[in-house]
């Protein structure tokens, strides 16, 4: 059962949309994928530019690209071009075309560092139904170390199923993360009354995240499971960077019940650091089938 069977991915040929290609190269490869890139034309009037002379000029690049990307061994390569909003567009073109994941450079405000995240990348995060993957500028392409982090809901499920499937397809060793956040100290009395809460809470806590793991099969992949107490983006940035994870899954909505055209508070925070490369997953997952792996 295949995770990728088709994947677009986003260009504007600047150098950060060229992690993206390498990374989508890299899965196709493993997955045997058809790979779909687009470029969307940002809509100027037409007595500014000839628009039908931008767009060939527009696919001749893209078939360049999709050259390069054949000779390196990708089974297929289609090349689309849009012309409005670039979030608009790659995602009405990802939900017709029914792709399995988007692929989005980080943006080359990111290459300096962390909080940088750009526009396109970001939107594509927060409104796609679609699994989205940011390739932070300068990451590798290849998935050595993948850190998923849940929050026990179906979205956090959806992010570990691909998480395994990704992890034994690149023989990377997978990590499972949960954040038992503290109990709010304003309804906790007295100090007693507080620690005997917080202990009762956290053995819940590892109660369900044990719970959550068993219907996953971990066979053939090295993985570990940790929790951790505090705030959930901090520990999620944390863990990242104490265990050198090249490649970060979660569920973009959560236990919060937000609506899923927004960005999770959690995801939204993690993303603007950028620590890695990042998938976000909402109500839909990357792999074909149902049941988890």
């Amino acid at each position: 059962m295949k995770l990728l069977e088709k994947i677009l991915v986003a260009t504007d040929f600047s150098q950060s949309s060229g992690y993206a290609v390498q990374t989508a190269q890299a899965l196709a490869k493993a997955f045997g994928s058809e790979i779909i890139l687009i470029h969307v034309i940002p809509k100027v009037p037409d007595s500014l530019v000839n628009l039908r002379t931008v767009r060939m000029a527009i696919r001749e690049r893209l078939y360049d690209l999709s050259g390069e990307l054949t000779k390196a061994g990708v089974r297929a390569v289609e090349t689309v071009v849009e012309v409005g909003v670039a979030f608009d567009r790659i995602i009405r073109v990802s939900e017709r075309l029914d792709v399995n994941a988007i692929v989005v450079g980080s943006g080359d405000r990111a290459e300096g560092g962390a909080g940088h995240l750009g526009v396109t990348p970001e939107r594509l995060a927060r409104k796609a139904s679609k699994p989205v993957l940011v390739a932070k500028a300068g990451a590798t392409p290849v998935f050595k170390r993948i850190l998923c982090a849940v929050d026990l809901s179906d979205p956090s499920r959806r992010a570990l199923a691909n998480a395994v499937h990704l992890a034994r397809t690149f023989q990377a060793e997978l990590a499972v993360l949960h954040v038992a956040e503290s109990l709010p100290e304003l309804y906790l009395t007295a100090a007693t009354i507080a620690s005997e809460a917080q202990s009762k809470y956290q053995r819940q806590e590892r109660r369900a995240f044990a719970a959550f793991l068993e219907a996953f099969d971990f066979t053939d992949v090295i993985w570990t499971k940790t929790v951790r107490q505090g705030g959930a983006p901090q520990e999620i940035l944390n863990y990242v960077r104490e265990w050198s994870a090249d490649l970060l899954i979660m569920g973009s909505v959560g236990r919060t019940g937000l609506s899923r055209i927004l960005l999770g508070s959690v995801a939204g925070k993690v993303l603007r650091e950028m620590p890695c490369s990042v998938i976000t997953v909402k109500s839909e997952r990357a792999r074909t089938g149902d049941a988890p792996t």
